[in-house]
């Protein structure tokens, strides 16, 4: 089973604290662009790494953020 997290944080500083502690997962692959941070698990790391990718650029383009 392949697993994704994507997050939108309030603060890009919020997003990468995130992302640093998940860092410490290494079954885990995590991308952050800004305040967005994607988190894949499950599948091997070439393949979690385009999927993260693709997946933050979705975040950042998405038209809801709660503020």
């Amino acid at each position: 089973f392949a697993t994704v997290l994507g997050t939108l944080w309030d603060t890009p500083k919020d997003a990468a604290e995130f992302a640093a502690a998940l860092a410490k997962r290494p079954a885990l692959h995590c991308e952050r662009q800004g305040d967005a941070v994607a988190v894949v698990a499950g599948v091997p790391a070439a393949q979690a790494r385009t999927v993260a990718r693709a997946y933050v650029r979705v975040l950042r383009q998405a038209p809801l953020k709660a503020h």
